[in-house]
């Protein structure tokens, strides 16, 4: 029986067990302190070009949606339009120790390799509205670009009533989503045989290159009836560039793609006849996230649904 006199005459001994009790007290915690921090996932976001105002969005929404989540830090890079940057980017976060990947590739070809590397390891790769070459990824998430060419082929024909010119202003021409949106459309085209494309043109998703390029057009008299701007941006630009020709942007069928702000006013005003909707799939994104962070599974390939807007349905 234990008595105050005999942990009186043990008092030395229960002295020295003291130090000896805190350090397995001390490595007893260990295992959950590691536990905890491992709790915390670092994504890295490889973007294309922040200084497009749409890629900026998708990027700091992303950021901002998962950083909600105490469990999540975020490190975004800028490639600043170029592919090679892009690649070494994705590079460069794998050896800070990111968790998992989400990138929108510039380049399908350039950054294939790279990403199935990264795949390969082990490490989750989210693809938002754009992928690489091969099917090396954990999920890509975007509208269906072909469908929306698809779309874009039979609108005109309805507003051109299938006899025409179309001039095509294409998005990055290596990106999956100028890709899609142009096999698109032109397979679509081929029900119309009256109708034709009189030119496709890169003009990179951007309003000041989409003037230049418009500007060119003017200037070589290439002969068109109605645009297909394969983003709204490049749609502005061509609009600006028609007007300071003297061209009314209302006599022709315009078409682009994102339905940004600035496009409900110009569907008003007949400068463009629709536009349709291109979700970021940032929330989508940031939802696939935590799905493989609670090693639930995720879709290979999630379709965000896009809507063409018009003057019968905008408010």
């Amino acid at each position: 029986m234990l008595t105050l006199k005999t942990i009186h005459r043990n008092k030395p001994q229960m002295h020295r067990l003291i130090p000896l009790l805190s350090l397995l007290l001390f490595i007893t915690l260990i295992p959950t302190t590691q536990a905890q921090e491992q709790q915390v996932w670092t994504v890295g976001f490889a973007q294309d070009d922040m200084s497009t105002p749409w890629r900026r969005d998708q990027a700091n929404q992303f950021k901002k949606l998962l950083e909600q989540d105490e469990r999540f830090k975020v490190i975004i890079t800028d490639a600043q339009g170029s592919a090679v940057k892009q690649a070494l980017d994705a590079e460069k976060l794998v050896a800070r120790g990111i968790q998992a990947l989400v990138t929108s590739p510039r380049n399908g070809l350039i950054m294939d390799p790279v990403i199935r590397e990264i795949y390969q390891r082990g490490i989750p790769v989210v693809m938002l509205t754009r992928k690489p070459a091969s099917n090396h990824y954990t999920s890509f998430i975007a509208p269906n670009d072909q469908q929306i060419g698809r779309q874009v082929a039979q609108l005109l024909a309805e507003k051109m009533q299938q006899k025409g010119r179309i001039l095509v202003l294409q998005g990055v021409s290596t990106a999956s989503t100028a890709q899609a949106r142009t096999s698109g459309f032109l397979n679509a085209l081929k029900q119309y045989p009256d109708l034709s494309v009189s030119a496709i043109i890169d003009a990179g998703y951007r309003m000041e290159k989409a003037i230049l390029v418009m500007e060119q057009i003017l200037a070589n008299q290439t002969p068109f009836d109605a645009i297909y701007a394969q983003s709204d941006s490049m749609a502005h630009g061509a609009i600006r560039a028609l007007k300071q020709a003297g061209i009314d942007p209302s006599s022709l069928p315009i078409v682009g793609i994102d339905y940004v702000a600035e496009t409900k006013q110009l569907i008003k005003r007949g400068d463009m006849i629709a536009s349709f909707t291109y979700p970021n799939a940032a929330k989508q994104g940031v939802a696939a996230i935590k799905r493989l962070y609670s090693k639930q599974p995720v879709e290979k390939n999630l379709t965000v649904p896009s809507v063409m807007m018009s003057r019968h349905n905008i408010d």
